[in-house]
């Protein structure tokens, strides 16, 4: 039996028959940036029927995630970056914008490290250029990115995240295995072939049934939210005429890989080295990935 009619809005039914939630506060999703995160928040948020929340105040955002800007016990996750929240403040010694000392669980998206540093870079600037609210959906016009000199900004921007990365990896990601996580691959999340028997599907699953302990609302959830994800992922348009496709000269994916190193990621995504990353190496904490 449904857990709410179809015709019922989402919120109203998670109001009406609150989620019996796994942890007493959410999981924090802990994700560097442009890994996706901002995808995962509007998947869980319809699945679950609620808001996701955020340690940060992107008013682009609060259109489609009005739970951003708030960190409240009845979200169904809460995002924050690696950059200024550390496992340390996050999990450990309680410097946190919400109302409980330090969060107890983490869901992690990884995603090919040189992909997520476009696509951060993208943001960046496609914001400066044309607005706050291209944030998060524009591309950066090849025009600008040839009177701009953006190659430029580019080059030093991607080195510079890259150790960034590789720093988040050795000195946060690193100590998962300390509390109950679970790890998704972003490219699993955008990879809707074979409908409910997709890599997505699958992914999606795992992070539903993380955040909530209710089963029949979890499967009636998704079910819903897999169908409005995977009509939005067939209708994400190409890179378009006009728009930069691949930023990358052989000079700065060389300087970017080796800044990245091979640090080893505690996930379970077989990433190949080219064209985006790295080859995962073998976690330490090899099934522990969700506890």
């Amino acid at each position: 039996m449904a857990r709410c009619a179809a015709a019922v809005a989402l919120v109203a039914c998670a109001a009406a028959q609150p989620l019996r939630r796994r942890f007493a506060t959410p999981p924090v999703l802990w994700t560097v940036p442009g890994s996706g995160s901002t995808m995962t928040r509007l998947f869980l948020d319809a699945a679950l029927g609620g808001q996701s929340g955020s340690v940060y105040h992107d008013k682009s955002l609060m259109a489609v995630l009005p739970g951003e800007a708030r960190c409240a016990a009845n979200q169904t996750t809460i995002k924050a970056h690696p950059k200024g929240f550390a496992f340390t403040r996050l999990f450990r010694n309680g410097s946190l914008p919400c109302p409980w000392p330090r969060f107890g669980a983490a869901l992690v998206v990884v995603r090919r490290p040189l992909d997520a540093i476009w696509a951060e870079y993208q943001r960046k600037t496609v914001a400066r250029l044309y607005g706050r609210g291209e944030r998060h959906v524009g591309r950066v016009r090849e025009k600008d990115w040839v009177s701009k000199n953006l190659q430029a900004d580019f080059d030093a921007f991607a080195v510079r995240m890259a150790r960034d990365t590789a720093r988040w990896h050795a000195r946060d990601y690193a100590r998962l295995c300390e509390l109950p996580h679970v790890v998704v691959c972003f490219e699993d999340l955008v990879d809707w072939r074979g409908g409910g028997a997709s890599r997505a599907a699958a992914a999606y699953d795992t992070l539903a049934a993380f955040v909530a302990a209710d089963g029949e609302a979890v499967a009636d959830g998704v079910s819903r939210a897999r169908a409005t994800d995977a009509a939005r992922a067939a209708r994400r348009p190409p890179v378009r005429a006009g728009e930069v496709a691949n930023p990358w000269t052989n000079a700065t994916r060389a300087a970017a890989l080796a800044a990245l190193g091979r640090p080893a990621l505690v996930d379970r995504c077989a990433v190949a080295h080219a064209p985006g990353g790295w080859t995962a190496l073998a976690p330490s904490c090899a099934g522990l990935q969700k506890r």
